[in-house]
């Protein structure tokens, strides 16, 4: 009885080769092709994609524009009262991406407008702002109103920079540094 169980489980090991052997080629070069054509960095991307946005989705004035919003958030996470705790570093961790996050998606949005309307920022007619289409003024606001948020951010940041000296005039000791004894 033995025997006759090896014989079936050979037999069925058998039927399994049989049909798994064609497509094993197959299976090894789509495996290697897909192991091959996408490095980490290209899978990182293709995951995440949507949830970026690249230098090249924005024209120059939204670059320096994010620029200017990613200076003044980096200069709130660098400074001293930050570091030392006195913020709401909780909510500061939270508002900073978002705001930076969304003026990122505005810009790209102005830029995409830009792009495929050139005309939106000259005027029609005379020099001045009346003279503009509603089109481009509409335009005008919206990026006014991010360069608004923008200077907003960098307020903020200045008002958290400020401080640095009082910060630092109260972590000096009250005791003698070493070596020098009051008698």
């Amino acid at each position: 009885m033995q025997v006759l169980g090896w014989l079936h489980d050979a037999a069925l090991v058998g039927a399994y080769l049989l049909v798994i052997v064609p497509f094993l080629p197959m299976l090894i070069s789509l495996l290697l092709a897909l192991r091959i054509g996408e490095g980490s960095q290209e899978k990182l991307l293709r995951r995440t994609y949507g949830r970026y946005i690249g230098p090249d989705e924005l024209d120059t004035g939204s670059r320096d524009l994010l620029a200017r919003a990613q200076a003044a958030v980096d200069l709130v996470f660098g400074s001293e009262v930050h570091q030392a705790g006195l913020l709401d570093s909780i909510h500061n961790q939270v508002v900073l991406p978002r705001q930076e996050w969304e003026i990122a998606q505005a810009l790209r949005g102005l830029s995409q407008l830009r792009q495929r309307h050139p005309d939106l920022s000259i005027p029609t007619g005379g020099p001045d702002e009346g003279a503009l289409s509603p089109a481009a003024r509409t335009f005008r606001e919206a990026l006014e109103t991010v360069s608004d948020r923008v200077r907003a951010l960098e307020r903020y940041a200045e008002q958290v920079k400020a401080p640095t000296l009082p910060i630092a005039c109260r972590r000096r000791p009250t005791a003698p540094p070493p070596g020098r004894l009051r008698t």
